[in-house]
């Protein structure tokens, strides 16, 4: 919740706003590489499949 908090204190942007940075938020994280799961993302464990991030900047 606090890179949703952060993207909307950062933005100016009003809580009503909330819900979408929270699902924007767990978008990124879950095509972020973690240690635990051996430099795999949760998506990439999840469904077998390397995730595209070409689309982020």
């Amino acid at each position: 919740m606090n890179m949703a908090r952060s993207m909307l204190k950062g933005k100016g942007m009003p809580n009503r706003f909330r819900a979408e940075a929270a699902a924007t938020s767990v978008y990124i994280i879950n095509r972020c590489p973690t240690k635990k799961l051996l430099d795999k993302t949760p998506y990439e464990a999840w469904t077998g499949v390397k995730p595209s991030v070409g689309h982020f900047k």
